[in-house]
Protein backbone atom coordinates (compact mmCIF):
# COMPACT_ATOMS: atom_id res chain seq x y z
CA UNK A 1 0.00 0.00 0.00
CA UNK A 2 3.50 9.93 -4.10
CA UNK A 3 5.37 12.64 -4.07
CA UNK A 4 4.88 14.13 -0.55
CA UNK A 5 2.86 11.43 0.91
CA UNK A 6 1.69 8.05 -0.49
CA UNK A 7 -1.25 8.95 -3.02
CA UNK A 8 -4.98 8.10 -3.04
CA UNK A 9 -7.80 6.31 -5.12
CA UNK A 10 -11.04 6.90 -4.83
CA UNK A 11 -13.22 3.37 -3.54
CA UNK A 12 -15.73 4.05 -6.57
CA UNK A 13 -18.01 3.11 -4.00
CA UNK A 14 -21.05 5.98 -3.60
CA UNK A 15 -22.05 7.17 0.04
CA UNK A 16 -26.02 5.92 1.24
CA UNK A 17 -26.68 2.49 1.69
CA UNK A 18 -24.43 -0.20 0.78
CA UNK A 19 -24.97 -2.43 -2.24
CA UNK A 20 -25.74 -6.14 -1.34
CA UNK A 21 -22.80 -7.10 -2.87
CA UNK A 22 -20.81 -4.78 -0.42
CA UNK A 23 -22.75 -6.06 2.78
CA UNK A 24 -22.20 -9.66 1.37
CA UNK A 25 -18.71 -8.93 1.12
CA UNK A 26 -18.40 -7.28 4.72
CA UNK A 27 -20.14 -10.31 6.11
CA UNK A 28 -17.93 -12.79 4.94
CA UNK A 29 -14.36 -10.68 5.90
CA UNK A 30 -16.78 -10.54 9.39
CA UNK A 31 -16.92 -14.12 9.61
CA UNK A 32 -13.39 -15.30 8.39
CA UNK A 33 -12.10 -13.05 11.11
CA UNK A 34 -14.25 -14.37 13.71
CA UNK A 35 -13.02 -17.75 12.92
CA UNK A 36 -9.16 -17.00 12.60
CA UNK A 37 -9.70 -15.21 15.66
CA UNK A 38 -11.23 -18.15 17.56
CA UNK A 39 -8.76 -20.80 16.70
CA UNK A 40 -5.60 -21.19 18.62
CA UNK A 41 -2.54 -19.18 17.52
CA UNK A 42 -0.75 -21.69 15.45
CA UNK A 43 -3.63 -23.24 13.51
CA UNK A 44 -4.49 -19.80 12.08
CA UNK A 45 -1.26 -18.84 10.95
CA UNK A 46 -1.73 -22.21 9.40
CA UNK A 47 -4.66 -21.06 7.56
CA UNK A 48 -2.80 -18.06 6.82
CA UNK A 49 0.51 -19.84 4.66
CA UNK A 50 -2.22 -22.03 3.28
CA UNK A 51 -3.58 -18.91 1.80
CA UNK A 52 0.09 -17.75 0.92
CA UNK A 53 0.20 -20.81 -1.30
CA UNK A 54 -2.86 -20.49 -3.13
CA UNK A 55 -2.15 -17.33 -3.94
CA UNK A 56 1.37 -17.89 -5.67
CA UNK A 57 -0.93 -19.53 -8.39
CA UNK A 58 -3.90 -17.26 -8.04
CA UNK A 59 -2.16 -14.24 -8.63
CA UNK A 60 1.04 -15.53 -10.51
CA UNK A 61 1.05 -12.49 -12.76
CA UNK A 62 2.35 -10.72 -9.86
CA UNK A 63 4.30 -13.78 -9.02
CA UNK A 64 5.95 -13.58 -11.83
CA UNK A 65 7.01 -9.79 -11.42
CA UNK A 66 8.28 -10.89 -7.84
CA UNK A 67 10.19 -13.65 -9.47
CA UNK A 68 11.85 -11.34 -11.90
CA UNK A 69 12.51 -8.84 -9.57
CA UNK A 70 14.02 -11.17 -7.35
CA UNK A 71 16.42 -12.62 -9.95
CA UNK A 72 17.17 -8.49 -10.95
CA UNK A 73 17.96 -8.17 -7.26
CA UNK A 74 19.32 -10.93 -5.61
CA UNK A 75 20.25 -13.32 -8.60
CA UNK A 76 23.79 -13.39 -7.80
CA UNK A 77 23.08 -14.83 -4.26
CA UNK A 78 19.65 -16.90 -4.98
CA UNK A 79 19.81 -19.64 -8.13
CA UNK A 80 16.00 -19.93 -9.62
CA UNK A 81 15.22 -22.66 -6.97
CA UNK A 82 15.72 -20.63 -4.00
CA UNK A 83 14.63 -17.05 -6.06
CA UNK A 84 11.00 -19.32 -5.91
CA UNK A 85 11.06 -20.45 -2.32
CA UNK A 86 11.81 -16.70 -1.60
CA UNK A 87 8.32 -16.05 -3.08
CA UNK A 88 6.92 -18.94 -2.31
CA UNK A 89 7.47 -17.73 1.55
CA UNK A 90 7.11 -13.86 0.83
CA UNK A 91 3.32 -15.03 0.14
CA UNK A 92 2.88 -17.55 3.33
CA UNK A 93 4.23 -14.37 5.25
CA UNK A 94 1.64 -12.01 4.02
CA UNK A 95 -1.07 -14.90 4.35
CA UNK A 96 0.30 -14.71 8.34
CA UNK A 97 0.37 -11.15 8.35
CA UNK A 98 -3.39 -11.30 7.71
CA UNK A 99 -4.45 -13.12 9.67
CA UNK A 100 -2.49 -11.53 12.69
CA UNK A 101 -4.19 -8.37 11.59
CA UNK A 102 -7.82 -9.90 11.97
CA UNK A 103 -6.80 -11.02 15.44
CA UNK A 104 -5.08 -8.03 16.80
CA UNK A 105 -8.30 -6.13 18.44
CA UNK A 106 -8.73 -9.25 20.35
CA UNK A 107 -5.22 -9.23 21.18
CA UNK A 108 -4.64 -6.52 22.13
CA UNK A 109 -7.77 -6.21 24.25
CA UNK A 110 -6.94 -8.71 26.26
CA UNK A 111 -3.33 -7.48 26.84
CA UNK A 112 -1.25 -10.67 25.35
CA UNK A 113 0.38 -8.41 22.62
CA UNK A 114 3.65 -8.18 24.52
CA UNK A 115 3.55 -12.03 25.08
CA UNK A 116 4.68 -12.02 20.82
CA UNK A 117 7.09 -9.52 20.75
CA UNK A 118 10.82 -8.91 21.81
CA UNK A 119 11.64 -5.60 21.33
CA UNK A 120 15.79 -4.09 20.64
CA UNK A 121 16.63 -0.94 21.21
CA UNK A 122 13.29 1.55 22.20
CA UNK A 123 15.10 3.66 23.59
CA UNK A 124 16.51 5.27 20.46
CA UNK A 125 12.47 6.10 19.51
CA UNK A 126 12.20 7.64 23.25
CA UNK A 127 15.42 9.81 23.05
CA UNK A 128 14.19 11.02 19.88
CA UNK A 129 11.07 11.87 20.98
CA UNK A 130 12.79 13.65 23.81
CA UNK A 131 14.73 16.03 21.46
CA UNK A 132 10.97 17.90 21.19
CA UNK A 133 11.26 18.25 17.38
CA UNK A 134 8.58 15.18 16.36
CA UNK A 135 9.84 11.96 15.02
CA UNK A 136 9.90 10.47 11.03
CA UNK A 137 9.77 6.62 11.27
CA UNK A 138 11.35 5.12 8.94
CA UNK A 139 10.10 1.36 7.62
CA UNK A 140 8.85 -0.54 4.60
CA UNK A 141 6.23 -3.07 3.76
CA UNK A 142 8.59 -5.62 5.61
CA UNK A 143 7.56 -8.19 7.68
CA UNK A 144 4.12 -7.92 9.44
CA UNK A 145 4.32 -4.27 9.28
CA UNK A 146 0.19 -3.67 10.53
CA UNK A 147 1.99 -5.41 13.69
CA UNK A 148 4.27 -2.76 13.83
CA UNK A 149 1.81 0.00 13.64
CA UNK A 150 -0.31 -1.66 15.92
CA UNK A 151 2.59 -1.86 18.74
CA UNK A 152 3.54 1.97 18.49
CA UNK A 153 -0.39 2.19 19.57
CA UNK A 154 -0.48 -0.36 22.35
CA UNK A 155 2.28 1.56 23.87
CA UNK A 156 0.84 5.36 24.16
CA UNK A 157 3.61 6.45 21.36
CA UNK A 158 1.79 9.21 19.53
CA UNK A 159 2.43 7.91 16.03
CA UNK A 160 0.36 8.64 12.82
CA UNK A 161 0.80 6.49 9.74
CA UNK A 162 1.02 8.17 5.99
CA UNK A 163 -0.61 5.72 4.48
CA UNK A 164 -3.20 5.38 0.99
CA UNK A 165 -6.60 3.94 0.71
CA UNK A 166 -7.13 0.70 -1.04
CA UNK A 167 -9.06 0.35 -4.54
CA UNK A 168 -11.34 -2.14 -2.97
CA UNK A 169 -13.97 0.13 -1.40
CA UNK A 170 -15.30 -3.11 0.81
CA UNK A 171 -11.57 -3.66 1.91
CA UNK A 172 -10.54 0.09 2.28
CA UNK A 173 -13.46 0.48 4.79
CA UNK A 174 -12.62 -2.67 6.76
CA UNK A 175 -9.11 -1.94 6.73
CA UNK A 176 -9.88 1.66 8.02
CA UNK A 177 -12.74 -0.03 11.14
CA UNK A 178 -9.92 -2.73 11.94
CA UNK A 179 -7.11 0.30 12.55
CA UNK A 180 -9.79 2.29 14.29
CA UNK A 181 -10.16 -0.18 16.84
CA UNK A 182 -5.99 -0.81 17.13
CA UNK A 183 -5.92 3.42 17.38
CA UNK A 184 -3.91 3.72 14.13
CA UNK A 185 -4.36 7.00 12.94
CA UNK A 186 -4.04 7.17 9.04
CA UNK A 187 -3.00 10.48 7.21
CA UNK A 188 -4.10 10.29 3.33
CA UNK A 189 -3.21 12.35 0.57
CA UNK A 190 -5.21 14.88 0.77
CA UNK A 191 -4.97 16.03 4.67
CA UNK A 192 -0.97 15.35 4.62
CA UNK A 193 1.19 18.55 4.38
CA UNK A 194 -0.84 20.28 6.91
CA UNK A 195 -1.52 17.43 9.19
CA UNK A 196 2.09 16.40 9.13
CA UNK A 197 3.36 19.87 9.91
CA UNK A 198 1.07 20.21 12.97
CA UNK A 199 1.79 16.72 14.47
CA UNK A 200 5.75 17.17 14.42
CA UNK A 201 5.12 20.97 16.12
CA UNK A 202 3.48 18.80 18.72
CA UNK A 203 6.16 16.66 18.92
CA UNK A 204 4.35 13.41 17.42
CA UNK A 205 5.60 11.07 14.98
CA UNK A 206 4.95 10.21 10.91
CA UNK A 207 5.31 6.96 9.87
CA UNK A 208 6.82 6.56 6.32
CA UNK A 209 7.33 3.34 4.00
CA UNK A 210 9.77 4.36 1.63
CA UNK A 211 9.88 1.71 -0.61
CA UNK A 212 7.37 2.00 -3.08
CA UNK A 213 7.96 3.33 -6.79
CA UNK A 214 6.83 7.38 -7.24
CA UNK A 215 5.76 8.29 -11.00
CA UNK A 216 7.35 10.58 -13.79
CA UNK A 217 8.79 13.56 -11.69
CA UNK A 218 7.59 13.05 -8.81
CA UNK A 219 10.84 10.79 -6.89
CA UNK A 220 14.10 11.39 -6.77
CA UNK A 221 16.61 8.48 -8.65
CA UNK A 222 18.51 6.54 -5.99
CA UNK A 223 20.23 3.03 -6.25
CA UNK A 224 18.62 0.36 -4.59
CA UNK A 225 19.78 -3.38 -5.58
CA UNK A 226 21.94 -1.60 -7.58
CA UNK A 227 19.56 0.07 -10.31
CA UNK A 228 17.95 3.20 -10.28
CA UNK A 229 14.35 3.28 -8.15
CA UNK A 230 12.33 6.35 -8.40
CA UNK A 231 11.77 7.18 -4.47
CA UNK A 232 9.25 9.43 -1.83
CA UNK A 233 12.30 12.46 -0.65
CA UNK A 234 9.60 13.89 1.95
CA UNK A 235 11.08 12.04 4.85
CA UNK A 236 15.21 13.64 3.66
CA UNK A 237 12.80 16.85 2.76
CA UNK A 238 11.36 16.98 6.52
CA UNK A 239 14.77 16.32 8.32
CA UNK A 240 16.06 19.25 7.08
CA UNK A 241 13.58 21.73 7.35
CA UNK A 242 12.29 20.65 10.78
CA UNK A 243 15.76 18.92 12.44
CA UNK A 244 13.64 15.95 13.34
CA UNK A 245 15.08 12.42 13.49
CA UNK A 246 14.57 9.72 11.50
CA UNK A 247 14.11 6.57 13.20
CA UNK A 248 14.41 3.29 11.67
CA UNK A 249 12.48 0.44 12.78
CA UNK A 250 11.44 -2.97 10.98
CA UNK A 251 10.10 -5.89 12.82
CA UNK A 252 11.19 -9.53 11.60
CA UNK A 253 9.06 -12.94 12.31
CA UNK A 254 11.45 -15.17 14.60
CA UNK A 255 12.69 -18.51 12.49
CA UNK A 256 12.19 -20.58 15.40
CA UNK A 257 8.80 -20.11 16.14
CA UNK A 258 6.37 -17.92 14.08
CA UNK A 259 3.88 -16.93 16.52
CA UNK A 260 6.49 -14.67 18.03
CA UNK A 261 8.16 -11.09 16.54
CA UNK A 262 10.94 -9.25 17.24
CA UNK A 263 10.66 -5.29 16.18
CA UNK A 264 14.09 -3.30 16.33
CA UNK A 265 14.82 0.52 16.66
CA UNK A 266 17.85 1.37 15.01
CA UNK A 267 19.83 4.84 16.30
CA UNK A 268 18.37 7.96 14.53
CA UNK A 269 19.51 9.22 11.04
CA UNK A 270 20.01 13.48 11.70
CA UNK A 271 19.64 14.76 8.00
CA UNK A 272 19.93 18.27 8.44
CA UNK A 273 23.07 19.26 6.61
CA UNK A 274 22.90 16.51 3.84
CA UNK A 275 21.53 16.76 0.05
CA UNK A 276 18.76 15.42 -0.26
CA UNK A 277 18.92 13.06 -2.66
CA UNK A 278 22.15 11.63 -0.41
CA UNK A 279 19.74 11.24 2.31
CA UNK A 280 17.29 9.66 0.37
CA UNK A 281 20.09 7.42 -0.40
CA UNK A 282 20.90 6.34 2.94
CA UNK A 283 17.53 5.51 3.86
CA UNK A 284 17.36 3.26 1.36
CA UNK A 285 20.65 1.66 1.70
CA UNK A 286 18.88 0.68 5.22
CA UNK A 287 16.09 -0.61 4.00
CA UNK A 288 18.10 -2.60 1.35
CA UNK A 289 20.15 -3.86 4.07
CA UNK A 290 17.29 -5.48 6.32
CA UNK A 291 15.92 -6.87 2.87
CA UNK A 292 18.83 -8.31 2.42
CA UNK A 293 19.21 -10.01 5.35
CA UNK A 294 15.28 -12.01 5.34
CA UNK A 295 14.31 -11.09 1.91
CA UNK A 296 11.06 -13.18 1.98
CA UNK A 297 10.27 -10.39 4.80
CA UNK A 298 9.51 -7.54 1.59
CA UNK A 299 6.49 -7.48 -0.54
CA UNK A 300 8.41 -8.07 -4.13
CA UNK A 301 5.27 -8.26 -5.89
CA UNK A 302 5.18 -4.39 -6.31
CA UNK A 303 6.78 -2.61 -9.98
CA UNK A 304 9.52 -1.43 -7.75
CA UNK A 305 11.43 -0.20 -10.43
CA UNK A 306 8.65 0.46 -12.65
CA UNK A 307 9.90 4.51 -13.27
CA UNK A 308 13.44 5.00 -14.83
CA UNK A 309 15.59 7.87 -15.55
CA UNK A 310 14.50 9.34 -18.81
CA UNK A 311 17.26 8.58 -21.39
CA UNK A 312 19.42 11.31 -22.46
CA UNK A 313 19.75 12.08 -26.06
Amino acid sequence: METVVLPTTETGECSGRPSFGTRIARMALGMVQAVVSVVPLRVALWIGRRAGDLAYWAVYPRTRVALDQVASALGDRLGPRERRGTVRRMYQNFGQGVVEFLRLPKLIESGHLDSLITVEGESHVRGAFARGKGVLILTAHYGNFELLSAFFAARGYRVNLVTRRLKNGVLDRFWAEQRSRLHIRPIFKEDSVKEVVGCLRRNEAIGYVLDQNMGPGQGVFVEFFGQPASTMNVVAVLAKRFGCPVVPVFITRERDDPTRHRIVFEAPMDGTDDDIVQQTQRYTAVIERRIRERPDHWIWIHRRWKTQPPRSN
